[in-house]
């Protein structure tokens, strides 16, 4: 979507049509000979000779031969689900923005109250914290039907701003601004042809002077929407002839009609048009080429003055999903709801393009919708089921097929059906604040409230207020509503909502001030419901945070039924659940005493997540027949753009191979929108996930019949083997493999250092967590303080630099200055200049693993 033009004559290739013009001069292009509509009509510019490169054709140098290499094939995603394309366009997006961020640009992003900039609000909101956002606004003095837009956007805008908290501006447009001297009319002049808004550009000076300010947009969603009438009776040349004479009406009364058709069916032949486009719409291809590669390049000509411009969407892979729906669906912009409704379902509420929001435009519908009359002479509404696409029935029905409705003006609400019945639960007096499971203090609290005292605000301590026993089957309702959020705030505390002392969901306090309305579902008489503030960090004696805590536990409602089902737990916040399903065993790190092998089918590879006070620690756990011994491997570096910072068990695929329990273990710091490639377990300065994996690891693996720590040795390399060394600290009496460990993880490469201080620690200093936590810097170290120290065999290839020079020697003045420690730890070097930095292979591995236990 950036401009190319090019002239055969002058054997010139150049980014701006001007450019190649001053270089060499060309004719002119008048009136009559198409210069009114030349950027909408094929590759003209304003002069003969040089033209405009379209998007999916290649340029051969040095015949100057255009040639179209796409599409080549049927659109294969039209085969895929609606839930398997959104996922896959989801995943290519994130990975844009990963490799945006890693680029250290700072991202500024316009929204208005369309699709197009909900879309991306959406795909970013992820990231939302770290976007700057702007909408421009009319003045009162402009009368228009554009003033009236920009307004309703304004209104429309402040709604979206409290589904999710901007950064965010607006500016006012004045008549005046359109005339402006500030505008550099000179410099647009030779930088863009036409102009698109050039008005703006004095704002995004003023308002955006940074050197890295890069401008977010998303020209690309036009083509999603079957652009200019595309429809099944009109994807032919005919349809396109007349689409390409709308396009180019401003020539109409200047061109000979004989030289706009002459120029038409010219540049159908020289760009494809007339040949096999494999099932894709020519309009939507004309939109994606012409639209975007001429029109909306020349925009990004003309924003180059104040900033370069980034629309992330402007993947291959990303459009053809978009374009494997049917026309219906693009036209209802199913895609991009779905999108939304994927990445930030809330975003879908407010109107787009209209007042309006959902809730008010089903009430309006179902108002003007036709009544009926009903058995019991009520008025009733009858709305058709609602198919959605890639689904085999009704999908997300807003209402049912007949329902009773309010009447308009002064009628009364009539129902069809008697309700369940309902009732209050309130909450139970007083306040308890526990730390590592202990009550500390007893709050007396007369209001719902929920807050963090000042005098105990210290790393997990956790505030709790409780529901009274509902003593029936059934569902509760309650919001839970915060004053607070500010965004350099987070990861201080958490709200946390706990079933029978099982933490089922869980959202940051500081990022959201909105109530956040939670639903469990399928209680009993006896179940306990828990919601609690727990302190991620010490803010001890400092009363602003624990005013920021402050929360209202509110509208709780208690509906009895007997309907079947499994207890579960919902909120409005993405994320935020903490459920199991078949596939994933969600739990407490204090609940892993419930395991039992029951919950392990021989054979066959399960991933339990572990539920900690500040994350999730995935692990991927495999139950052997017949297996008397556990192996647990340990994560080295992640490569993030294959992860997608997802969980990643490297090594599991050969788990068939070796005759023992494993347990796979991900380092959680390398997840998610924080995600660093190595992390040494660094959490946050507050949280080392290692004494939690350890916890983990040795109950699942005595679940599994494993209790004597003798049968567990770990496994791992590089960062992996310092895992694997700080975890069999904690268990003393098993064996740990290491192949080119690391020991002190400071010590370890710079940069990988500085990002896991920069991204995961807060910036805090080396010296300082040394100096607090030693042990979670120096593994080796730490290992010699046990009181009898488990057996480590560490194989060092001394061809590597870093192990050769670094961790060795760490080992060698360890064993020099503790002699009585050389018959724990047992080194063996070798010197293989052939292999780069990788460990030994798959072979040599699970030999070593598979010996006897001595």
């Amino acid at each position: 979507m950036r401009s190319v033009y090019f002239s055969a004559d002058a054997e010139l290739i150049s980014s701006h049509a001007h450019l190649v013009a001053e270089i060499q001069e060309h004719a002119a292009r008048t009136p009559d000979q198409g210069r009114n509509g030349c950027l909408k009509s094929w590759d003209r510019t304003p002069w003969f000779g040089v033209s405009g490169l379209l998007p999916n054709h290649e340029l051969s140098v040095p015949d100057f031969s255009v040639t179209r290499f796409f599409p080549r094939a049927a659109n294969a995603y039209r085969l895929w689900t609606v839930a398997d394309r959104v996922n896959e366009y989801l995943a290519l997006f994130r990975n844009q923005w990963r490799r945006f961020e890693a680029r250290g640009f700072d991202p500024v992003l316009s929204i208005t109250g369309g699709n197009d900039s909900r879309t991306n609000l959406a795909l970013l909101s992820e990231r939302a914290e770290g976007v700057r956002t702007f909408t421009y606004a009319a003045s009162k003095d402009i009368k228009s039907a554009w003033a009236d837009s920009t307004r309703l956007d304004r209104q429309i805008v402040e709604e979206i701003k409290e589904c999710l908290p901007l950064d965010h501006r607006f500016f006012e447009v004045r008549a005046a601004d359109r005339k402006s001297d500030k505008i550099p009319r000179a410099i647009l002049a030779r930088n863009t042809l036409g102009n698109h808004g050039s008005w703006l550009l004095p704002f995004y000076l003023s308002n955006f002077p940074e050197d890295n300010v890069i401008h977010i947009r998303g020209n690309t969603y036009g083509v999603y929407k079957a652009p200019w009438n595309a429809a099944e009776d009109n994807n032919h040349i005919d349809g396109l002839r007349a689409l390409h004479r709308m396009l180019t009406r401003g020539d109409r009364g200047h061109e000979a009609p004989e030289s706009r058709e002459a120029h038409f069916m010219a540049g159908v032949r020289r760009w494809q048009y007339d040949g096999d486009l494999f099932g894709y719409h020519r309009n939507e291809l004309l939109y994606w080429e012409m639209r975007l590669g001429r029109w909306a390049s020349e925009i990004y000509n003309e924003t180059d003055l104040a900033f370069p411009t980034f629309d992330p969407t402007n993947v291959r892979r990303m459009l053809e999903i978009a374009l494997s729906f049917t026309l219906d669906e693009k036209r209802d912009k199913i895609f991009q709801s779905e999108v939304v409704n994927a990445a930030y379902p809330l975003l879908n509420f407010p109107g787009k393009n209209q007042s309006e929001n959902l809730y008010e435009q089903t009430r309006d519908l179902l108002r003007s919708t036709p009544r009926t009359s009903g058995a019991s002479g009520a008025g009733h509404h009858v709305l058709p089921s609602v198919q959605m696409p890639g689904t085999s029935g009704p999908r997300d029905q807003m209402m049912p097929a007949t329902v009773n409705t309010p009447g308009i003006g002064p009628e009364r609400v009539t129902v069809s059906k008697r309700y369940p019945e309902e009732r209050n639960l309130p909450l139970q007096p007083g306040m308890t604040l526990l730390r590592n499971g202990e009550v500390v203090e007893s709050v007396t609290v007369e209001s719902p409230e929920l807050y963090l005292p000042s005098t105990h605000f210290t790393s997990g301590t956790l505030s709790a207020r409780v529901f009274e026993p509902s003593g029936a089957r059934g569902s509760l309702a309650f919001t839970v509503e915060s004053d607070y959020a500010k965004h350099a705030a987070r990861d201080s505390w958490q709200y946390v909502i706990s079933v029978d002392g099982s933490v089922r969901a869980r959202w940051d306090g500081a990022l959201r001030r909105r109530p956040v309305h939670v639903s469990v579902e399928n209680i009993t008489a006896e179940t306990t419901v828990e919601v609690s503030a727990v302190a991620l960090r010490d803010r001890v004696g400092i009363l602003s945070w624990e005013k920021a805590t402050r929360a209202r536990v509110s509208d709780a409602v208690f509906t009895k039924h007997d309907l079947p089902g499994p207890l579960s737990v919902s909120t409005d916040v993405a994320g935020s659940t903490v459920e199991s399903t078949p596939e994933v065993l969600r739990i407490s790190v204090d609940d892993l005493g419930l395991l039992n092998a029951d919950g392990f089918i021989p054979e066959i590879p399960r991933r339990v997540d572990v539920v900690t006070s500040h994350c999730l620690i995935p692990l991927l756990v495999v139950r052997r027949s017949a297996a008397d011994r556990t192996t647990i491997w340990c994560n080295g570096p992640v490569d993030l753009a294959q992860s997608n910072r997802g969980p990643v068990f490297q090594r599991s695929s050969w788990w068939p191979e070796l005759a023992h329990h494993q347990i796979f273990v991900c380092d959680p710091a390398t997840l998610g929108a924080a995600a660093v490639p190595i992390a040494w377990g660094q959490y946050s300065p507050e949280y080392w996930s290692v004494p939690d994996t350890s916890r983990a690891v040795t109950a699942i693996s005595a679940a599994l019949g494993v209790t004597d720590g003798g049968l567990r040795q770990y496994f791992g390399s590089s960062a992996g083997g310092f895992i694997a060394l700080a975890l069999a600290s904690r268990d003393p009496a098993a064996r740990v493999l290491m192949n080119n460990g690391q020991f002190d993880w400071t010590d370890g490469y710079p940069t990988a250092v500085k990002t896991v201080q920069s991204e995961r620690l807060r910036n805090i200093s080396l010296e300082a967590l040394r100096s607090r936590t030693p042990e979670r810097v120096d593994a080796l170290s730490h290992w010699a303080l046990c009181s009898e120290p488990p057996r480590v065999r560490y194989l060092v290839n001394t061809a590597l630099r870093h192990d050769r020079e670094i961790s060795l020697p760490h080992v060698e003045k360890l064993l020099t200055n503790r002699p009585d420690l050389t018959d724990r730890i047992r080194c063996e070097r070798y010197h293989d200049e052939t292999v780069g930095s990788a460990p030994l292979d798959q072979g040599q591995i699970l030999a070593l693993l598979s010996e006897p236990v001595s």
